[in-house]
């Protein structure tokens, strides 16, 4: 298989904003697995969105501060 052929299915498995699917559906289907009841999924959802937003803010604050956390601003 060639190099280019390559990058363009590497490509195929990444959505617009870069996620690569095949990663992700491997992730679901891993956490799908302790999902019994309604409560369950929602617990997860909510799980979820927070390490997310957290995630993202923290990668903000490192940004704008230009060093990551715990890291001596030198």
């Amino acid at each position: 298989m060639s190099t280019t052929t390559l990058r363009k299915n590497q490509k195929n498995q990444l959505n617009n904003s870069g996620i690569n699917q095949q990663i992700l559906r491997a992730f679901a289907g891993e956490l799908a697995k302790d999902i019994h009841t309604q409560d369950d999924l929602a617990e997860l959802s909510a799980s979820l969105v927070k390490m997310t937003i957290e995630a993202a803010l923290g990668a903000e604050m490192e940004h704008h501060l230009g060093y990551a956390k715990h890291e001596q601003n030198t």
